[in-house]
């Protein structure tokens, strides 16, 4: 029974982070709440089949603090009566179903391992790049896909790419936040893997024309080469020697040198060869790209000054609740109390106007904490890539440019990750190391231990 569990889990994570359970009241005739009901109660039903592993995982206390984050601070601001008339019970239940998602995600990991996990993450990943070029090169499918959910025949509609995402930005970031993933692997990666994974995901990215996640695609493109070229793991320990450096340094100068060759002449590709340049927004960000790095560089002024604009609405609302905060959902209801038509495009206000500045010093701290502390080193060793600074730039560039961070799947894989990887005995670490090295079509006869 607990093996049909982990297989209804895993499908559960499928259709999240493809975004694919949009689909689903279409497909199967339920509505769109009645089936989040029915991904709950997986969730549910997962982790109490595996409930020794989630007791484990309540030990340590990095589980309580995700805790505090998800649910502690919020609901304590949700009692506010200034936040009458806004339906919380809503915003309740997706961070609890999110939560589940987190603990379920830690608990399936240390149960497969991360090796065989990364398969999962693959066929998600494969499936998003697949929609995402559908999207442009082949609108006929994508659409007579698209069309099958009720209402998305607006949202669905031509320029800039999604894929199954209806956010062009929020598809940009998942491509980012799975890209870190599957580079992080205890076995070491080839240098075939990691350039396909990079073309990839550039081409991915490129697609949706979000010029801030073109930017933070980059130093995250830029950061993994040279890493891997300049001091990789050698017998789990870091080398470092000229040659090394040179090599690295080398291989950041190409990653820079063809990005900025190839941005141009693809976005121009795109824009004369599909149906994107229809569409005003969608041929105006593309021709961005296409007028070489500096027209680039002066759009990228000029939206940063149009996202301050962005912001200012939500200044006087701020600097009334900056102490304790709004409570849950806080910026959104202020933004329907005032009729303004853009959320503030930056997560760090929006949970500061949420729920305070202590909720956003603990955050920080918190997150610090686990960057410095010595167990993230056990983590970094055992994936051979020193991953904490290129995350933490990564979210923060995130969270500075889009209010959705929270609204991310492909980041509750990520915490679910790191979750189990923190908690995870020694032993599993020998588990792991061996079935990344077993082929995944071949069970393997070796148990490990895993919990």
């Amino acid at each position: 029974m607990r093996k049909w569990f982990q297989v209804a889990f895993a499908i559960n994570i499928f259709l999240n982070l493809t975004n694919l359970f949009a689909f689903m009241p279409a497909w199967l005739g339920l509505s769109l709440q009645v089936i989040g009901g029915l991904m709950f109660l997986v969730n549910l039903a997962y982790l109490f089949s595996e409930r020794a592993l989630v007791v484990s995982l309540m030990r340590n206390q990095l589980t309580w603090g995700l805790l505090v984050l998800f649910f502690i601070w919020p609901v304590i601001g949700a009692i506010y009566p200034i936040l009458n008339g806004y339906s919380l019970t809503r915003e309740v239940i997706l961070q609890a179903f999110y939560f589940t998602i987190i603990l379920g995600v830690a608990v399936y990991v240390l149960r497969v391992s991360y090796a065989r996990a990364r398969l999962l993450i693959y066929i998600c990943f494969g499936v998003t790049i697949f929609g995402l070029f559908a999207q442009v090169f082949l609108p006929s499918l994508f659409y007579s896909v698209a069309v099958l959910v009720k209402g998305s025949g607006e949202v669905f509609s031509y320029g800039r790419a999604a894929g199954f995402y209806v956010n062009p930005n929020v598809a940009g970031r998942f491509v980012i936040l799975m890209y870190l993933v599957l580079v992080l692997s205890p076995k070491k990666l080839g240098a075939f893997e990691i350039s396909a994974l990079t073309a990839v995901s550039f081409a991915g990215v490129l697609l949706t024309a979000s010029r801030s996640s073109l930017l933070i695609a980059l130093i995250a493109f830029v950061y993994v080469v040279g890493h891997q070229l300049a001091i990789p793991y050698v017998r789990g320990r870091l080398s470092f020697n000229p040659g090394r450096i040179f090599l690295g340094s080398f291989g950041v100068a190409v990653v820079i040198i063809l990005t900025v060759i190839t941005l141009p002449i693809a976005s121009k590709y795109v824009l004369e060869n599909t149906d994107v340049g229809m569409k005003k927004d969608a041929s105006q960000r593309f021709e961005i790209f296409a007028n070489g790095f500096s027209g680039f560089v002066e759009r990228v002024e000029e939206e940063a000054l149009l996202r301050w604009y962005t912001v200012e609405p939500y200044v006087d609302g701020f600097k009334e609740s900056w102490l304790f905060g709004r409570g849950l959902a806080g910026y959104r209801i202020y933004m329907q109390e005032n009729n303004l038509a853009l959320t503030p495009h930056n997560t760090i206000f929006a949970m500061w106007m949420n729920y305070g500045v202590f909720y956003v010093l603990f955050g920080v701290t918190f997150t610090l904490m686990l960057a410095l502390g010595p167990r993230m080193r056990v983590v970094e060793n055992h994936l051979k890539m020193i991953f904490s600074p290129i995350v933490l730039i990564v979210l923060i560039g995130i969270m500075f440019t889009y209010d959705a961070l929270l609204a991310q799947r492909g980041l509750y894989m990520l915490i679910g990750i790191f979750l189990a990887l923190y908690c995870a005995p020694k032993g599993w670490f020998k588990f792991d190391e061996y079935m990344s090295e077993q082929s995944v079509f071949r069970k393997s006869r070796r148990r490990g231990r895993r919990s």
